[in-house]
């Protein structure tokens, strides 16, 4: 999770790991305390799935509820995500998504090929798309496409 962490010198890669891992699951399970009253780990993690999409997809912090209603109006509809952003994890973080990458890229995280969400989140999520992720707006939007550098159109 986004934050500023105080890291020991020296430390070795696997103890960095474990103490972002800790600190990342401490504060998700204080903010599902502080929204929902409760802690469900699965339901939690699975939010945390959206709201990475919603994070790699949304021009704007005012789109993200917006691309949230996106993703779930298309997994209730049992409809393929087909969001770029599942694709542009690790070695093509910051490649564009061609035909040929959607075609080679066999893994789970590919929203092209596989119904449902990818396995794991896609990047490190900020508050804006958790809450995105929880409360999407109430729309019929199935689709969207890049209308700008800052927007997208949603039909």
């Amino acid at each position: 999770m986004p934050d500023t962490y105080y890291i020991p010198k020296g430390i070795g890669e696997k103890d960095l790991i474990a103490i972002l891992l800790r600190n990342s699951r401490q504060k998700m399970k204080k903010l599902s305390y502080k929204i929902f009253g409760t802690y469900n780990e699965k339901k939690w993690f699975q939010i945390v799935t959206v709201a990475s999409i919603v994070q790699k997809e949304s021009a704007s912090k005012d789109e993200m509820p917006i691309v949230a209603s996106v993703i779930y109006n298309r997994l209730r509809k049992k409809m393929k995500l087909q969001m770029d952003g599942t694709l542009n994890y690790g070695k093509n973080s910051h490649k564009k998504v061609t035909h040929r990458m959607i075609e080679n890229d066999n893994s789970a995280f590919n929203t092209y090929k596989n119904y449902g969400l990818p396995p794991y989140p896609v990047c490190n999520v900020g508050f804006d798309a958790i809450k995105a992720a929880i409360f999407p707006k109430k729309t019929s939007y199935l689709y969207f496409v890049k209308d700008s550098k800052t927007s997208h159109k949603f039909s």
